[in-house]
């Protein structure tokens, strides 16, 4: 799966349990909000595992995803 569209899946599972009261852009942004905070804590953890490196890179380029959606 590329980091776009782990963003997007990422996204899309807080957006849609948000309630559907709240008016689309709130819903946006916190799901985005949402997604940055798993994005930033997956970064964190495969810093501090070892030989995984490269998936750090990876959750990397998936939070520059979720920013630009």
């Amino acid at each position: 799966m590329t980091p776009k569209e782990k963003a997007i899946e990422i996204y899309e599972k807080f957006y849609y349990q948000l309630p559907n009261s709240l008016r689309e852009k709130a819903k946006d942004c916190i799901a985005q909000e949402c997604a940055l905070i798993s994005a930033n804590e997956l970064i964190e953890e495969a810093y501090f595992a070892d030989g995984y490196y490269n998936r750090q890179d990876y959750w990397k380029e998936v939070k520059q995803a979720i920013e630009n959606l």
